[in-house]
């Protein structure tokens, strides 16, 4: 039941954050030029936010029956080989779009 809710409620946050992308900008600098990078970059950074929720229920659920290697594996295997490592090699590759296509 919390893989599921975890996953309608990310998936609920990511549609909303589609939907708003062009006044999402809006809300915080009156700047046409940030507004519109902000309305370019938000889909790239939010395209898989609809899994994070899930990945921290499965990494809580072993945390919690006391399987910490495997809750570790899955906590910070995203963010210190992934993340990093496509952070500084998919610039190489897409450019500057490589940087927000690294996160997700």
């Amino acid at each position: 039941m919390a893989l599921v809710m975890a996953l309608v409620y990310c998936l609920s946050l990511q549609v909303i954050t589609f939907a708003l992308k062009d006044s999402l900008g809006q809300m915080f600098v009156d700047d046409a030029q940030i507004i519109s990078e902000v309305a370019r970059v938000l889909p790239i950074i939010t395209m898989l936010l609809f899994l994070f929720g899930p990945l921290m229920i499965i990494s809580t659920l072993f945390q919690a029956i006391g399987d910490a290697a495997r809750a570790g594996i899955l906590g910070l295997t995203k963010v210190y080989v992934f993340t990093l490592s496509l952070t500084f090699m998919l610039p190489y590759l897409l450019g500057e779009s490589g940087i927000w296509y690294a996160p997700p």
